[in-house]
């Protein structure tokens, strides 16, 4: 009789101010609703509550309702005569609904686990806040923290430590903004700051604001300081990279840095004088380098080699895997028509064309796509070392098509009944050990007899 009293006292307490923040609604006809707050109408009729998930306002008649159940809130307090009412409303619930009998233990669950206390849990809050200030308080070792200390706030069912987890998270936090804005003032005055230095200080500025911390204005101000240094600095490196022998590598070089510094730049001005740039070094390397062209996206071509990009630019750059990172810096052209016939080996010879310098060492691969009626497959074709000289090296695709299943069918063009072309494209793998493979270029086509 008294629990009964308790959980009336409680579903009347709903009609003032609501006690908890979330709710489990249970209509008449079974249907379960999750609500951030429910109270009644003024004139007592009908329950007012807002939808979870559409974040709407709801009315519904007092007779449509049939239990009303509050969810439990890590780290608040309840009495005992609260659990009990809860329990009480639970069974409840679950007399009148058992098709909800999932749900409704999930909750009990929930209530009854927030009265355990894991005292295994304080240690491990101890050594992830002490492995942090040992650390270099980098992006990566305050990630990791706060992402360990994450995972045990989610496991103290409890919330008998939510207090220091939350004070955990704040000391890191700063700590974590503290001992950087130290490194960026410093950055900030580096006058010859490099393109690499700043994306650095791009990466740890953006870490920084992620939590919108005071010092939010601060940090983007000194981040300022460090791109137009690295304008300046750049443009003058550039310069003086391509001038300082004016062949085809050191206009590679050049352009390569260049179009760094249009990534860099924001406003109009500065892509401007950017863009400039480059004009002007397009034609100081073709003023250098007699036979050569360099009006295609930036690539130095000589004759031949624009001869054959404008005869197979259709088969050229169509094709993007958006399943893969692309870093625009490579143009694919075929030596020869680009036309196999799947089942018989194929070779074709391609010229890898560059307009930024590619690091040495770099593990490049092939990525063939063949288009098929069920499924597409996808093969990797390894390259043996290559030397990129005058911003190019050569190598043949060569393929046997042993990766295609017995009863591989090509798809066709429903318009034209053509077999649908493969498409390849040239990338890298930023680690040899690893599977993720970074795109150079946009795929060509292939035509298929």
């Amino acid at each position: 009789m008294i629990r009964h009293h308790l959980l009336l006292l409680f579903i009347l307490s709903l009609a003032a101010t609501p006690l908890f923040a979330d709710y489990l609604l249970i209509t008449k006809d079974g249907k379960s609703l999750q609500a951030n707050s429910i109270k009644k109408t003024t004139d007592g009729k009908s329950w007012d509550y807002m939808d979870t998930k559409t974040r709407t306002k709801i009315t519904v008649p007092l007779d449509k309702m049939s239990n009303i159940i509050p969810l439990y809130s890590k780290g608040k307090k309840y009495s005992q005569a609260t659990y009990d009412s809860v329990a009480a409303a639970i069974k409840k619930a679950h007399k009148a609904h058992p098709h909800l009998e999932k749900q409704l233990r999930k909750m009990s669950l929930e209530w009854n686990a927030s009265r355990e206390i894991d005292k295994t849990l304080e240690p491990k809050i101890d050594e992830i806040i002490e492995t942090f200030e040992r650390s270099k308080k980098d992006p990566t070792a305050y990630k990791t923290a706060s992402f360990d200390l994450g995972m045990v706030q989610v496991k103290d069912g409890s919330g008998a430590y939510q207090a220091r987890i939350k004070k955990g998270l704040g000391d890191m936090l700063q700590s974590f903004i503290s001992t950087n804005l130290e490194s960026l003032t410093a950055a900030s005055k580096n006058a010859n700051i490099t393109i690499d230095d700043y994306q650095k200080v791009a990466f740890l500025a953006t870490e920084m604001c992620r939590s919108n911390p005071p010092e939010k204005n601060e940090i983007l101000a000194l981040l300022e300081s460090c791109r137009t240094n690295a304008l300046s600095a750049n443009t003058a490196q550039a310069q003086s990279l391509f001038m300082a022998t004016k062949d085809i590598d050191a206009y590679v070089s050049a352009h390569g840095l260049f179009q760094d510094l249009q990534k860099i730049a924001t406003s109009s001005p500065e892509r401007t004088a950017v863009e400039r740039n480059i004009a002007g070094l397009h034609v100081l390397a073709a003023k250098a380098n007699p036979g050569y062209s360099f009006d295609v996206q930036g690539y130095a071509l000589t004759a031949e080699q624009k001869t054959r990009y404008t005869t197979y630019a259709g088969l050229i750059g169509q094709m993007q895997n958006n399943n893969l990172t692309l870093e625009d810096e490579c143009l694919m052209i075929p030596d020869e028509m680009p036309v196999v016939r799947v089942g018989i080996p194929a070779h074709i010879p391609y010229t890898f064309h560059f307009n930024a310098p590619q690091p040495k060492g770099r593990q490049y691969v092939l990525i063939r796509q063949v288009m098929g009626v069920n499924s597409n497959q996808r093969t990797e074709i390894t390259l043996p070392p290559v030397t990129i000289k005058k911003g190019q090296f050569k190598a043949t695709y060569s393929d046997t098509f042993d990766d295609l299943p017995a009863g591989f069918e090509l798809r066709r063009d429903p318009a034209s009944g053509a077999k649908i072309p493969l498409f390849i494209l040239i990338g890298y793998k930023p680690d040899p050990n690893e599977d993720s493979v970074i795109a150079l270029a946009k795929g060509g086509y292939i035509i298929l007899q």
